[in-house]
């Protein structure tokens, strides 16, 4: 009787284009059975989910379009305010996704039985990869779009856009969505493989930092001299390199500062 270890079973290698296929059904067949099962079984969920979101959406879009309008009553909505309110906003949206993204992408890959088995399967690393970053950004993505579709739609209505602007902030969202998406999914692989059974570490250290960078800048706000989105206020921002630098022409514009000029019409507006 031989005590051999017989070789491994090699299996063979697909095709790409059969493991992405093959992927992308196994996809649809699981979206398609979790909202069959909703629908059957959860109706009352599913309608209270999408009653809040509207809501939700709708309380965000009265709030934005009263903010802009009030805003433009005294200074134009394409000056350097604006651009900090919009900057600061998506700076907010994008560490979030970053977090968000990288968590989901950790948990999927390397606590999730769905990856350990998809891995005993002739699917290459980086379609299995592909796999589980789309369900993360999924998973990430409709916040963000929660959040800032209203603004960008209020924001339109205010300036009067043309039809085209509402198209393109769509594919804005949508490709603003895969930077901190990917960052975060390469940033859970390097966990990973350096620290790959310190988490709680790793997660210390993260929320420490965040917090850490969030008292500096709430310490360089509160010790910027000016009244608050002033234009001396926004000057010296700059100039601290707490924002964006913006350009010369435009942070002198800012040093003058947002004294109210009357309108021809009898509104007031600030002069940038």
């Amino acid at each position: 009787m031989s005590l051999a270890i017989p070789e491994p079973i090699r299996l063979p290698d697909l095709a790409p284009d059969r493991t992405a296929r093959a992927l992308r059904w196994l996809r649809w067949w699981q979206v398609r059975n979790t909202i069959t099962n909703l629908i059957q079984g959860s109706r009352l969920r599913i309608a209270m989910i999408l009653f809040c979101s509207a809501v939700f959406w709708g309380g965000l879009f009265i709030l934005f379009l009263g903010g802009f309008q009030f805003i433009s009553l005294y200074v134009d909505l394409a000056n350097t305010i604006v651009e900090y309110l919009f900057s600061m906003f998506f700076l907010s949206l994008l560490v979030m996704l970053f977090f968000s993204s990288g968590i989901i992408v950790y948990t999927t890959l390397f606590h999730s039985r769905e990856a350990a088995y998809l891995l005993t399967t002739p699917a290459s690393t980086d379609r299995i990869f592909a796999y589980t970053f789309a369900e993360a950004i999924g998973f990430s993505s409709w916040g963000f779009f929660l959040l800032g579709s209203p603004l960008m739609v209020a924001y339109g209505l205010t300036v009067k856009a043309p039809a085209a602007f509402y198209a393109m902030f769509l594919l804005y969202l949508f490709s603003f969505v895969l930077i901190p998406g990917s960052v975060g999914a390469v940033a859970a692989i390097t966990v990973a493989n350096i620290f790959p059974r310190r988490q709680k570490t790793v997660l210390t250290l993260s929320v420490a930092g965040v917090l850490a960078i969030l008292a500096i800048l709430g310490i360089r706000l509160w010790r910027t001299p000016g009244d608050t989105l002033s234009g001396d206020w926004l000057g010296a921002c700059s100039t601290g390199r707490l924002f964006a630098r913006i350009p010369s022409g435009r942070a002198a514009g800012c040093r003058q500062g947002c004294s109210p000029q009357p309108r021809e019409n009898g509104r007031r507006r600030g002069t940038i």
